[in-house]
């Protein structure tokens, strides 16, 4: 295991690997692009009892890679394949990335907007108040949409759940908060990021966020089922573990007025009427758009008033959805 306090500059980019097939490919692929110079990044996988032969053939071809380590286990779920490369990482940063999703990778956008992972570690370094950075998102697959954060609220990520595990954040502060809950199976991203600004809210180091608007980070999207009920009472499980494993962040914003249990579902209906507020607001944002675009404006007013209100909303930005998906190599550049 590596020293908790001891960390080379940098940053590790920790990815969890599970019959993921080709795309592992493409998710190395995209942190070659990121103009990181050589020396200054690592990527380690842990391979978590893959079979697909697709997926043993494509770890075969990044193991000869320099900068990559990969860590071969039995299976034993994405937590515990994400803390594995935790502990062994080496670097001041820590980027964790899930083995189909990728790094934009497009020389123009790169060009505008810069680099993600080159941008967080800047801002992390100039201020040592920030708990973490995190970006905007780009789906592909079963969704094509760009989700644009809105405003970061401490409070507002507590009920929502909606913290996905893209953001960018110190190794120390990683490890220290007690790595991911390897006993859930839903909701554990969340889970962690508030763990850890818990921490940081103990320790007195800061609990600011850096967040980016620009969709750095390509998340790919699958199709799930799940019953209302076993919903609903996933929730209030998820909050009583929040109000346990961050009591002080808890306490900071919702007090001790009420009883753990009381407070857990209170917590679960907010976010259930939340959800529903957000569903109805972004059915009505989009038929609005519809309605006033193609009455009452000319096509290029039409054009400026769909992202603007896009953005507010949450809604598909058409300049970024158009742009492709990085390929999967064939081959995978050795370095730069």
């Amino acid at each position: 295991m590596s020293n908790t306090n001891s960390a080379k500059s940098g940053i590790s980019f920790c990815i969890a690997c599970y019959n993921s097939g080709d795309d592992i490919l493409r998710t190395v692929h995209s942190i070659q692009k990121q103009g990181i110079p050589q020396g200054d990044y690592d990527i380690i996988i842990v391979n978590d009892g893959s079979t697909d032969p697709t997926t043993l053939n494509a770890l075969d071809k990044i193991r000869s890679i320099e900068n990559v380590r990969v860590i071969d286990q039995e299976n034993q779920g994405q937590s515990a394949a994400r803390n594995i490369a935790l502990i062994n990482s080496q670097r001041e940063f820590i980027h964790f990335i899930d083995s189909d999703d990728a790094l934009e990778t497009d020389p123009e956008f790169i060009a505008k907007y810069g680099s993600y992972p080159i941008k967080a570690m800047a801002d992390l370094k100039a201020n040592p108040r920030l708990a973490f950075a995190y970006c905007a998102f780009r789906h592909f697959g079963d969704d094509n949409a760009v989700q644009f954060p809105e405003p970061y609220s401490h409070k507002r990520i507590l009920i929502e759940c909606g913290m996905q595990v893209i953001g960018i954040m110190r190794r120390k502060d990683a490890l220290a908060c007690g790595l991911f809950d390897q006993t859930m199976d839903r909701l554990e991203d969340s889970e962690f990021f508030v763990r850890l600004v818990n921490y940081r809210l103990e320790q007195g180091t800061g609990i600011e966020v850096k967040q980016y608007p620009h969709p750095y980070y390509l998340y790919q999207s699958h199709k799930h089922g799940q019953s209302v009920s076993s919903r609903d009472r996933d929730y209030v499980d998820y909050f009583s573990r929040l109000i346990k494993s961050s009591p002080s962040l808890m306490k900071k914003y919702y007090g001790s007025l009420r009883s753990d249990d009381e407070l857990a579902q209170m917590l679960a209906e907010r976010h259930h009427e939340q959800q529903e507020k957000g569903a109805k607001r972004d059915w009505m944002s989009i038929n609005r758009i519809r309605f006033w675009t193609s009455v009452h404006f000319p096509k290029y007013m039409a054009g400026r008033l769909k992202r603007k209100i896009g953005r507010a909303f949450r809604i598909t930005s058409t300049s970024f959805e158009s742009r492709p998906i990085p390929e999967i190599p064939d081959l995978l550049e050795p370095e730069f």
